[in-house]
């Protein structure tokens, strides 16, 4: 199915005859919805709803990418300020070797 491969992509299909054990196991295994043929005129609205289902993942998806993003400029932020508090103002190159360090561990 084309879900393993794209699973964002919704998959409506529209049937004749499908009994309602087959309909439901069509949609365990990924489909987003169905539609008879008798009742086409529920395509329309099924295609809108899946639409907007996938705009809401994709900015869920964007959300959730920049909040990591936030995360781990706040733990970099957060480590910076524990190693000026630790070190003195006459060590500079400690300073900076843990500033380094910082930054490269954090930002991976």
């Amino acid at each position: 199915m084309t879900t393993e491969r794209y699973p964002d992509l919704p998959y409506i299909f529209v049937t004749g005859q499908m009994g309602e054990e087959i309909a439901v196991d069509s949609l365990k295994k990924g489909a987003t919805d169905y539609v008879m043929k008798d009742n086409l005129a529920r395509l329309y609205p099924t295609v809108t709803r899946a639409l907007n289902e996938i705009k809401v993942k994709l900015k869920q998806k964007i959300a959730d990418h920049n909040l990591r993003k936030l995360n781990r400029i706040y733990s970099v932020l957060s480590a910076g300020n524990h190693l000026i508090i630790r070190s003195s103002n006459s060590n500079r190159e400690m300073l900076f070797e843990g500033a380094c360090r910082i930054l490269v561990h954090l930002s991976s």
